[in-house]
């Protein structure tokens, strides 16, 4: 048999598919619904939501941390917005239209805290009148506008001072935030000023420190560099201004599979995170800030999948190609990040070979490519289904009607 063809002998390992998923007979299922059931009834594309594993991802995390903010922007949807609230986590929004959607859920703006790198004087007086728990300052000149926009609700309103911790970690360029080169918080340099100076007005009032390293990150020791970067700062807060830091944000971006990767081990990254904090505290005779993480990828991107139908296949330039009926209009990040992921025939198992296919999507572009090279049955023909695992987080949220497409639908199961 030639390299290129091999027979097709088991399914696949759980991750990094939603905990409900089984491979048998019938093929793939999610909480023993199959996705020729789903796709029949919903359409393709589909994303499919394991609502039992998204659940228990948000009580874990939860349990690791004494706050959790779930990273609204990784997949905005209003059921899954709600799940996290109702499992314990408050929420964390990047401009007005996710502020909107949060509260539209049903969330209390209490549970809601707002950050981004250009917020509008709208956005935040939207913040405001609404009440959320906090807004996240990223740069000095915000604390003038909000002083004055919170003054003339009558408010008073928390803070976070995101910082840029100067820690490059090992990620896509485009989704690292922490080096000192991030468009994203205040220099090192400028972070104790800026705190004097939250310190000083009258309607906003400092609670913490924030700080975010990047996405998809599967390493924890930039995570305890960042640390000892923001309890440095905590200690030079204190004694210059008498500020307490109540709050010690450490961001999000735990790493998760989507392929081959081993996913961050935050169980050991909560533990040292939290020993770490503790000792400092107690070492310097002062209550611990409560921890905070702001997770989205690492709940939602393993408890989803999308499934897809395949509209042609042909032989072009040496390649073996699998058209589908979505792409880069449903999920953009191959094309944008280079990112992998795992995708299966989603049909009953064929006996026979596997044969590597491109799978692309149907767009008009020629970068339009889900995956470079898949096993996928030799046989595969127009009809059959396709499933790609891992397609929770950055999928939905990023996703456009390029060429007048229209968008996948959600279903929760």
């Amino acid at each position: 048999m030639s390299e290129s063809a091999r027979v097709v002998t088991s399914a696949p390992t759980r991750e990094p598919w939603p905990v409900g998923a089984s491979f048998g007979p019938e093929g793939l299922q999610i909480a023993g619904i199959t996705a020729e059931a789903l796709a029949a009834h919903h359409g393709t594309p589909l994303l499919v939501v394991d609502e039992d594993d998204l659940r228990a991802r948000c009580r874990a995390m939860r349990a690791r941390f004494p706050r959790v903010f779930y990273a609204v922007k990784a997949f905005t949807a209003h059921a899954v917005v709600r799940i996290a609230v109702e499992e314990g986590l408050d929420l964390l929004v990047a401009s007005e239209g996710e502020l909107e959607a949060a509260l539209r859920a049903g969330v209390p703006a209490s549970r809601i805290a707002l950050h981004g790198n250009n917020k509008s004087d709208h956005e935040l007086e939207a913040a405001v009148g609404a009440g959320v728990a906090l807004v996240v300052i990223d740069h000095a000149a915000e604390l003038e506008r909000l002083n004055e926009l919170a003054r003339g609700s009558g408010a008073v309103q928390d803070v976070l001072i995101r910082v840029i911790p100067e820690i490059r970690s090992d990620t896509h360029p485009s989704i690292a935030t922490g080096h000192a080169g991030s468009t994203f918080g205040i220099p090192l340099i400028e972070v104790v000023d800026a705190v004097r100076r939250a310190s000083e007005l009258d309607a906003v009032r400092f609670a913490g420190l924030h700080a975010h390293l990047g996405s998809q990150l599967l390493d924890e020791r930039p995570y305890l560099q960042e640390l000892e970067v923001l309890l440095g700062l905590v200690t030079e807060i204190r004694q210059a201004i008498g500020c307490e830091t109540q709050i010690l944000d450490v961001g999000g971006g735990f790493g998760v599979r989507y392929t081959d990767e081993r996913a961050l081990d935050v169980d050991a990254l909560s533990r040292a995170v939290m020993t770490r904090v503790e000792g400092f505290a107690a070492a310097a005779g002062f209550p611990p800030p409560v921890v905070a993480v702001e997770p989205g990828r690492s709940l939602i991107a393993n408890a989803v999948c999308t499934l897809y139908q395949v509209g042609v296949t042909k032989e072009v330039g040496g390649r073996r190609l699998a058209a589908v009926d979505g792409g880069m209009s449903d999920n953009p990040r191959p094309s944008l990040y280079d990112a992998r992921y795992t995708v299966v025939h989603a049909g009953p198992p064929r006996p026979g070979v596997a044969r590597p296919f491109t799978v692309v999507g149907r767009h008009c572009e020629s970068g339009d490519v889900l995956v470079d090279r898949v096993d996928l049955p030799a046989d595969l023909h127009a009809g059959d289904l396709i499933a790609v695992a891992g397609t929770g987080a950055y999928t939905y949220a990023m996703a456009s009607n390029y060429n007048r497409s229209a968008r996948p639908a959600v279903v929760g199961v």
